[in-house]
């Protein structure tokens, strides 16, 4: 397999991920790729909707995805579980604590922009309650969470993203949400031809 993506200048991959992955989750996966001799690796990171472009087009071998898809028009395959559970300042009444959906809905929503995995999640959840994020008091767009992040230690705003951002960013704390114990799955996902599962298997190779 390594063999058949193999050049003279190593292994050429042009892959994709969403944001959370991209800065939270691949950083010693691709280090691990890149060990090995004259691998080389293009990493585009971006939300969902632009990355099933991407890969529809054909720019792409793969793309790691944290939101939903339609598993009719991609193939996949998991690439692992990650919870889903509200971040804040770690001097927030919220840090550590689970607590009613009525009381997250008085505190000013930091949320990301339209077509972001972690957004879809959120609007599903209340859509489940027949809510919507217009229920909160105030919300701010930000498409990048290192900005996110600070925004919320000196706000004292509220976010919903995954551990993976939390573990990284030791100034916040997760809270819980009464009812709400969400797993959701990362997936490679990615055209059904050979060359892209040959991709997916080689840089799963490289994997811990």
């Amino acid at each position: 397999m390594i063999e058949q993506l193999h050049t003279e200048s190593g292994i050429i991959l042009q892959i994709g991920a969403t944001k959370t992955i991209g800065e939270y989750v691949i950083a010693d996966h691709v280090a691990r790729f890149l060990e090995g001799g004259a691998n080389r690796i293009t990493v585009d990171v971006d939300n969902t909707e632009h990355l099933l472009r991407r890969i529809e087009r054909g720019e792409l071998d793969f793309a790691l995805i944290e939101g939903f898809f339609d598993r009719r028009e991609f193939c996949s395959q998991l690439y692992r579980k990650e919870p889903f559970v509200g971040l804040c300042s770690r001097r927030h009444r919220f840090a550590g604590q689970t607590i009613p959906l009525e009381e997250a809905l008085k505190e000013n929503l930091f949320l990301r922009e339209e077509g972001s995995g972690t957004r879809t999640i959120l609007e599903q959840l209340l859509a489940q309650r027949n809510m919507s994020v217009t229920e909160f008091p105030r919300i701010t767009c930000i498409s990048n969470f290192g900005l996110m992040s600070r925004l919320l230690e000196k706000s004292g705003g509220i976010t919903f993203a995954y551990r993976a951002v939390q573990e990284e960013n030791h100034s916040l704390a997760p809270f819980f949400v009464e009812g709400w114990e969400i797993w959701r799955e990362f997936n490679y996902v990615f055209l059904d031809n050979s060359d892209a599962k040959r991709a997916v298997e080689c840089f799963e190779s490289f994997h811990a």
